[in-house]
């Protein structure tokens, strides 16, 4: 395990222990996803939404993450991988045999948008397309049935958005970071990391650089025409990395 992802592990560690404060709610459990990129991640691209739908179905009780033991199960079992396997190639399979998930990613435009702006990269058109993403949330912590955290849980973790984000760019490092959260998801969370921002109107609502990537903060893409959400995501990454977008 190298340094950046050492740090990560921290980051995580300490805002599962901040979680652990927030009172159980009996039949409210929780769900916690961490970054991760597939098997095939060459840089290209790291997308970051604002937190998972669902994950863990089970979910567990706040108190879980009172104790190093609990922290350390809830790391594990929100990888959901076994070691042999792609972290990101669900997504893909998810498209292809939804009869046989419990998820169908074909109905998320989120995944739907991610794929498309992923093959404009020049990501490959087969199967193997999602395991060249890296992908996180900006909330970790999420309700286990599904939908945004709110409250309590939210405010929770609003600190550990910037520090949680800069670990990520240094594990991951990507020419392009794209941010489908929407600019008030994310407050001043660019600026405050030392990103030089450029505010846009439209779907797309901001372009700039930090650290080696080039970012483009866009809306979230739910029931948004998704042809011309796509279109004004590729228009931005031409705008500043023409080379890298087919």
């Amino acid at each position: 395990m190298d340094q950046h992802t050492e740090t990560y592990i921290r980051h995580c560690d300490r805002l599962l222990e901040a979680v652990a404060t927030i009172p159980s709610t009996p039949g409210h459990h929780l769900t916690a996803f961490f970054a991760r990129k597939g098997i095939l991640y060459d840089r290209r691209l790291f997308v970051v939404g604002r937190a998972v739908n669902g994950w863990e179905p089970q979910g567990w009780e706040p108190s879980l993450a009172s104790t190093e033991e609990g922290r350390r199960s809830i790391m594990a079992s929100s990888n959901r991988v076994a070691s042999d396997q792609c972290p990101m190639r669900w997504v893909n399979d998810c498209m292809t045999f939804p009869n046989v998930h419990d998820y169908n990613s074909r109905r998320s435009a989120f995944w739907r948008v991610v794929r498309r702006i992923a093959l404009a990269l020049g990501v490959p058109d087969d199967a193997s397309w999602s395991s060249h993403l890296a992908w996180s949330n900006l909330y970790k912590v999420a309700p286990s049935g599904g939908g945004n955290p709110s409250g309590t849980l939210l405010r929770v973790q609003e600190s550990w958005i910037p520090s949680l984000l800069s670990a990520e760019l240094e594990m991951f490092q990507p020419a392009v970071l794209l941010l489908l959260t929407g600019s008030d998801w994310l407050g001043s969370t660019l600026t405050g990391l030392g990103a030089s921002m450029e505010a846009r109107s439209g779907l797309v609502e901001g372009v700039g650089e930090l650290t080696s990537s080039f970012v483009v903060v866009a809306k979230h893409p739910q029931g948004k025409p998704e042809d011309k959400f796509i279109s004004e995501v590729v228009a931005a990454l031409r705008s500043g990395r023409p080379r890298i977008v087919a």
